[in-house]
């Protein structure tokens, strides 16, 4: 799949006048104000628990990488549920209001990010129903250090590109 380089910039345009925008924004969600500080808090919380489960099984601590594991996989599926739902929502819909190069842009985004969670969910998936223990550790660590760079990877793109697009298309107003 191809790379996407976008900006905010790029990204937050001129609205395509040939579209019948006030329709197309009815759908639009509420605007959530702490959703990117709630995301971003995820984030943290998931590379916290990635590295403990990586530590754990590095230290051979099976009965920890497995209760690890299991927080690690509840906060990253709570996350990128939040994230489809309210996130990715939210951008498709305003970027129907956009040119067809932003609804392609997103739309691209938005299957590149699945891709990368499906790969992450793939694993912690089958790492819940075989147990690391002494005989698989090391393949174990080695997956681990497969995923780092994919759960790396989205998380810098979201943060760097998605979360700044959904910051700017509300403009808040200090009334005070």
């Amino acid at each position: 799949m191809e790379s996407i380089e976008l900006t905010t910039k790029t990204f937050i345009s001129k609205i395509d006048k040939s579209k019948n925008t006030k329709t197309i924004l009815k759908d639009l969600p509420a605007f959530d104000m702490s959703l990117i500080g709630s995301l971003e808090s995820d984030h943290v919380k998931i590379l916290d628990l990635f590295y403990e489960v990586l530590l754990f099984a590095k230290n051979k601590d099976y009965k920890n990488v497995h209760l690890s594991l299991v927080d690690f996989a509840a906060v990253f599926t709570d996350h990128i549920q939040v994230e489809d739902d309210h996130l990715y929502t939210y951008l498709k819909i305003l970027a129907s209001t956009r040119s067809q190069l932003e609804q392609r842009v997103v739309s691209n985004f938005s299957s590149e990010m699945k891709d990368i969670s499906i790969s992450i969910s793939t694993f912690l998936t089958q790492s819940a129903f075989i147990p690391v223990n002494e005989n698989n550790v090391d393949l174990f660590i080695e997956e681990l250090q497969q995923i780092e760079p994919l759960l790396l990877n989205r998380i810098s793109r979201e943060e760097e590109v998605l979360y700044p697009i959904y910051k700017n298309s509300q403009k808040v107003v200090n009334i005070s």
